[in-house]
Parts: C-alpha cells; sequence; structure tokens
C-alpha cells in the first residue's frame, strides 16, 4: 500500500495505519484498531488474523480489511471465509446509482443467512472527512437495513461485512466508488481467501 500511494500521489502527505491482526479479544477494545499485543503475540500456524490498513489521505480515508489463515484453515473456516468473501462480492455487484444502501446490506445478509450465519452489525459505512483519532463516519451512509440514502455516482464508502463464529472473526472490508454505471472498488489487494 505504501508504494502504491507514494506512485499514485507522489509529494501529498498521507498517514497509513496498520493492524497486522494480532491479539486477542480480553486485550482489544471492542471493535476498533486500538489492540494491545506485544512481544508474547507471535504469528503462529493456525492463526485466522483480521488484517486492517487505512490510508489517510486528504483527509479522507480508504480502508482494507483481510482476514488471513496462517497454514491451510481447517474446513469450516475455510467454509465460513468463502462465505464471508461471497458477501463481499454480492455487495460489490449490487452497488449502481439509484440503489439504496439498505439493500446493499441486504444482500450482504441474504449471503451469511444462506450459509446460516448472522451478523454482529451492518455491512459497511461511509466516510468523510476524517482526523486520525476521531475515525470519523458519515452516519447517513451508515450501511444498515433502515438507511434511505440512494446511491449516486460519485459516493464513496466501505463494504465490510462482518461474520464472528466460534472458530474465528471474519472480516472482508473495501472501500467502493459508485460510478455512472456501477462501481469500482478502490484496492488492488486480491478479493479472495487469504492464506500465508
Amino acid at each position: 500500500m505504501l508504494g502504491a500511494v507514494l506512485d499514485r500521489h507522489p509529494g501529498i502527505p498521507f498517514h497509513l495505519r496498520v493492524n497486522p491482526g494480532l491479539g486477542y479479544p480480553g486485550i482489544g477494545a471492542g471493535h476498533s484498531e486500538w489492540i494491545t499485543w506485544g512481544a508474547a503475540d507471535l504469528v503462529s500456524p493456525g492463526q485466522v488474523l483480521v488484517t486492517m490498513v487505512d490510508c489517510i489521505l486528504w483527509g479522507y480515508t480508504g480502508n482494507v480489511e483481510r482476514t488471513v489463515t496462517v497454514g491451510e484453515p481447517t474446513s469450516i473456516v475455510r467454509r465460513d471465509f468463502e462465505t464471508m468473501v461471497e458477501a463481499n462480492e454480492r455487495a460489490i455487484a449490487a452497488v449502481r446509482p439509484g440503489v439504496p444502501l439498505a439493500e446493499i446490506d441486504k444482500v450482504c445478509k441474504q449471503a451469511l443467512a444462506e450459509a446460516g450465519h448472522v451478523t454482529r452489525s451492518g455491512s459497511g459505512v461511509g466516510r468523510g472527512l476524517v482526523s486520525y483519532e476521531g475515525n470519523w463516519r458519515e452516519s447517513a451512509m451508515d450501511v444498515r437495513l433502515y438507511s434511505d440514502v440512494i446511491l449516486a455516482p460519485g459516493m464513496s464508502f466501505s463494504i465490510e461485512p462482518d461474520l464472528q463464529t466460534l472458530d474465528a472473526t471474519y472480516r472482508h472490508c473495501n472501500t467502493i466508488i459508485v460510478t455512472d454505471a456501477g462501481c469500482v472498488v478502490d484496492s488492488s489487494v486480491p478479493r479472495g481467501v487469504l492464506v500465508v
């Protein structure tokens, strides 16, 4: 990501926040990038990591989150991981001008429901001008079943379905820009299952 920003916007100040996904719920701060981890927290086979990268440029933030399995995942983890990817891809395919944000949330939740899951929250959020500390959200652009905002070309928001199971927490987030004909995903990070 560092190289991509430098190539596309040379000379423009920016900030990257990177969370490698280490840490445990007991020492985290809820659904937040502020997670305490230290020398005892090492990447090891069998882990499911939720890696988050934010880039703040010109006061706007773009966000990419990926679930990464360390080593070959179990069949249950792979199934749930693929379900999360499917939910994300369906939502991306549904984005086009004239569609209410509630429909995008419904598409995500339908994919998860078909696999027997529910979500803890909505499927994404619009982010406006931000501060590093505030991580400000545009509440009207929250991707929720009650959101009546109608998508229009030029709008930008993140699709970030959320799935927590007994085996892992899965996050799969992309920043989306609405175009005249549909949308573009503002990231070149692979969107499938990531195994390292």
